[in-house]
């Protein structure tokens, strides 16, 4: 079941991407400022955004493969 919750704009702030999170399913979710999400790249170049519940030290890993993972993507668009 697809279920669409309308469209976003794309916001720049100090040079990142962002996109709020439609509230109804954050409230849901019982997401706060400051709350984790993982952002999955799909196969079909879609994005799938997931609640996680991280401890800090589990938070700073997930950080660390971001980041190697959005370097990995910015090498592979410069090619």
């Amino acid at each position: 079941m697809k279920l669409v919750l309308g469209q976003r704009k794309v916001q720049v702030i100090g040079g990142s991407f962002l996109v709020n999170l439609p509230r109804p399913w954050a409230i849901t979710h019982g997401l706060k400022q400051g709350d984790h999400v993982l952002i999955e790249l799909q196969p079909d170049d879609s994005l799938k955004i997931s609640c996680v519940s991280l401890s800090p030290s589990r938070s700073e890993e997930a950080t660390s493969k971001d980041s190697i993972f959005a370097q990995s993507l910015c090498s592979e668009q410069e090619n």
